[in-house]
C-alpha cells in the first residue's frame, strides 16, 4: 500500500495523437507499460499542492473473474458487498459467457456484435476453427465428465491445452471495433485488463500454460495464487493519484475454479482482504466498483453460469438489475461529475 503521495518520474516523448499534443509516458512505476494523457494533465498534476492531492479522486475498478454472487453470500465475505451489491445481467446473445467477450462489452459498452470480441479466442467466433472448444464437442449431459478429466487429469489437460493454445490465436486491443471508456478517460491505467493489456500480462499464469510447461495441477494452483500477489504488489506500485482512473484485474478465482478446485473458500476470503484493503485505502475519496464477468463453472455443463456481481460505495442503478454493458456509460457519466 502506498505510504505517502509521491510525484510520479516521468519520461516522455511527443507525438500528435488524436485533436492534439499529447504526452506519452513511461516509467518503472508503471512495470514498463506506456499510456497517453494530456500535456494539461501532467501540468496540473505536478502543480496540485499536498491537500488537493489527499482529497484527490477518482474511479477504482477491481475486476475479481469468475467470483459468484451466490458464493460471496455463501462464504460469508464481508468487504466485497458495499452499499450498492447486486447481480448483473452477462447475457451476450450466445450461449457461452467467456472472459475476452464480457469485459470488451464491459469497456465498450457494446456487444459482440459491436466490439467484434466473441468469446475467448478468435477462432471461436469463425468457422475456420482448427479446435473446437470440448463444450461445444461434448453433449450437454456428458460435459461435466469430459471437463473433469481435463481438469484433472495433467497428462490429458496439458496435451490439449497446448494444442488449443497454439491453434486458437487469442484477442488483443486490435480486435476491438469500437471506443472503450479506457480511451474516453484519458488519465486511465489499466492492470492485466483482458483484451486491453498484452496477453503475456492479463493471462500470466494460466493453467493451460503450467501445466504444458511440465507443472502438476496443484502446483499450477499455488503458482496462481502467487501471481495474484504480483498483480497486487503491482497495483499497490503505481502512484494511483497521479490517474482518473484506474482498472485492475484479477484472475481469481476463475483460474483456481478452472483447475477444479471445488472449496474455495480460503481463495474468496484472501480476495475479500484485499477488497478491505483496498476500501481502507481509497474508500474514503474514490468511487469503487467490485465486479465480476461471470460465476463459476456450472455443475452440468463446460460454460460458466450467470452469477455475475457488481458491488459499488456509491449509488449507480438502484433496484434495477444492470447489464454488463451499462457500466461503460455510468463510469464515463461518474468521472464527468467528479471533473465537474
Amino acid at each position: 500500500m502506498k505510504e505517502k503521495i509521491m510525484r510520479p518520474l516521468i519520461l516522455f516523448v511527443m507525438n500528435w495523437k488524436g485533436s492534439g499534443l499529447r504526452l506519452r509516458i513511461q516509467r518503472k512505476v508503471l512495470d514498463g507499460s506506456d499510456e497517453v494523457v494530456s500535456l494539461k494533465h501532467v501540468f496540473n498534476f505536478f502543480y496540485m499542492d499536498e491537500e488537493a492531492l489527499k482529497d484527490r479522486e477518482g474511479i477504482m475498478i477491481i475486476a475479481f473473474d469468475g467470483m459468484d454472487i451466490d458464493l460471496i453470500d455463501k462464504y460469508g465475505l464481508e468487504n466485497i458487498p458495499m452499499r450498492e451489491f447486486g447481480r448483473l445481467d452477462n447475457s451476450t446473445g450466445i450461449s457461452r459467457r467467456m472472459t475476452c467477450e464480457l469485459f470488451t462489452t464491459f469497456l465498450t459498452g457494446e456487444t459482440y456484435e459491436e466490439h467484434g470480441v466473441e468469446g475467448l479466442r478468435r477462432s471461436e467466433a469463425s468457422s475456420g476453427s482448427k479446435l473446437p472448444d470440448i463444450g461445444k464437442v461434448v453433449p450437454d449431459k456428458a460435459s461435466a465428465t469430459a471437463r473433469n478429466l481435463l481438469r484433472k487429469n495433467d497428462t490429458i489437460h496439458g496435451i490439449y491445452a497446448a494444442l488449443a493454445t497454439s491453434l486458437s490465436p487469442k484477442y488483443n486491443r486490435d480486435d476491438i471495433g469500437c471506443e472503450t471508456f479506457l480511451q474516453k478517460i484519458e488519465a486511465s491505467k489499466p492492470l492485466f485488463v483482458p483484451v486491453w493489456n498484452p496477453m503475456f500480462e492479463w493471462q500470466c499464469g494460466l493453467p493451460d500454460g503450467g501445466l504444458k510447461s511440465g507443472f502438476t495441477r496443484d502446483e499450477v494452483i499455488e503458482r496462481n495464487r502467487d501471481y495474484t500477489e504480483m498483480r497486487l504488489e503491482k497495483f499497490w506500485s503505481i502512484t494511483h493519484d497521479f490517474w482518473d482512473l484506474v482498472f485492475l484485474h484479477m484472475h481469481d478465482p476463475d483460474l483456481q475454479q478452472d483447475m477444479g478446485l471445488e472449496d474455495l473458500e480460503d481463495d474468496y476470503e484472501r480476495l475479500d482482504k484485499v477488497a478491505e484493503n483496498v476500501l481502507e485505502e481509497f474508500g474514503d475519496d474514490w468511487v469503487i466498483l467490485f465486479m465480476s464477468d461471470h460465476g463459476k463453472i456450472q455443475d452440468d455443463h463446460v460454460q460458466h453460469n450467470k452469477n455475475a456481481f457488481y458491488s459499488s460505495n456509491v449509488d449507480l442503478f438502484g433496484d434495477e438489475t444492470p447489464h454488463i454493458k451499462d457500466f461503460h456509460d455510468k463510469i464515463i457519466e461518474i468521472n464527468d461529475k467528479i471533473k465537474e
